[in-house]
């Protein structure tokens, strides 16, 4: 579970406070593997690969922006000991001023 997301929409993102697996704690800057689908490589030198992420336009109080729930398919994993096929899920905000918030904490399961 990683708790928290560092960077913008215009920037690289991180994922951070992850627990569980090999994670070392946190992803490397992501790149488009977030709203593409790719490899997340984390700090510990695992990786794990998810496909194409669905988005869902939700709302709850507190996003000023625009508020995804994430679902992706986990489709490799090395060294996490991560069930595959697995789904990668989570919400996030896209802030008005470009960061990026956890609404709730993005899982593999």
């Amino acid at each position: 579970m990683c708790k928290g997301i560092v960077g913008s929409i215009t920037t690289t993102t991180t994922l951070t406070e992850c627990t569980g697996g090999q994670t070392g704690g946190s992803s490397t800057p992501l790149g488009p593997a977030l709203q593409q689908g790719g490899t997340i490589t984390w700090t510990s030198g695992s990786t794990t690969t998810v496909g194409a992420p669905g988005l869902q336009l939700v709302h709850t109080p507190g996003c000023n922006g625009t508020e995804n729930a994430i679902t992706a398919q986990v489709t490799a994993d090395s060294g996490n000991g991560i069930k595959v096929p697995g789904t990668f899920t989570g919400t996030a905000c896209l802030n008005l001023d470009g960061t990026i918030t956890v609404v709730k904490p993005f899982t593999i399961t």
